[in-house]
């Protein structure tokens, strides 16, 4: 089980063994023995994680699935070079109204202004979700310690504002 991103397209609908299930957001040729999906709605994409079975970062099998997943590009390089999958867990700064901090490298000693950006900051995310849980469609698979971390952490679980 790895995460995945993509680009939200358009809704449809999926079909597995021949039923159609529940409206997704956008579009893949994944299998309908592979149609084990994780879907939530984030700021300004949707993200799948495929339960069941198991992708490397490198393979050219995983590369045309994020191909099929309109996975954007930057994400999908990012994930080839470091040999994984990356997921923010945490809201983006901008998207709640917030001003960036850029920190200074090396750090040097406790920054004061970058301590209390963070309070702000950890005030301000707690009214935010990374994402929501739109839905799970597919075969039944156990959901692992991995994916309800991430549901918690992220606030999938909450209906507030996404960020």
């Amino acid at each position: 089980m790895k995460i995945y991103r993509y680009r939200v397209t358009e809704k449809q609908k999926i079909l597995i063994d021949g039923v159609e299930h529940i409206t997704c957001y956008g579009g893949s040729n994944i299998s309908e023995e592979d149609a084990r999906l994780r879907a939530k709605e984030k700021a300004e994409k949707v993200q799948r994680i495929v339960l069941g079975k198991e992708f490397h970062s490198r393979d050219s099998q995983t590369d045309k699935l994020m191909n099929e997943f309109n996975c954007d590009k930057l994400y999908m390089t990012l994930c080839q070079k470091q040999g994984c999958f990356r997921a923010r867990l945490t809201p983006k700064p901008q998207r709640m109204k917030m001003r960036r901090y850029k920190v200074q490298f090396p750090r040097t000693g406790n920054d004061a202004e970058l301590q209390g950006w963070l309070a702000d900051y950890e005030r301000e995310s707690r009214n935010y979700s990374v994402c929501t849980f739109i839905e799970q469609v597919g075969a039944r698979h156990n959901v692992d310690g991995i994916v309800h971390y991430h549901d918690e952490i992220t606030g999938a679980a909450f209906r507030q504002p996404l960020a």
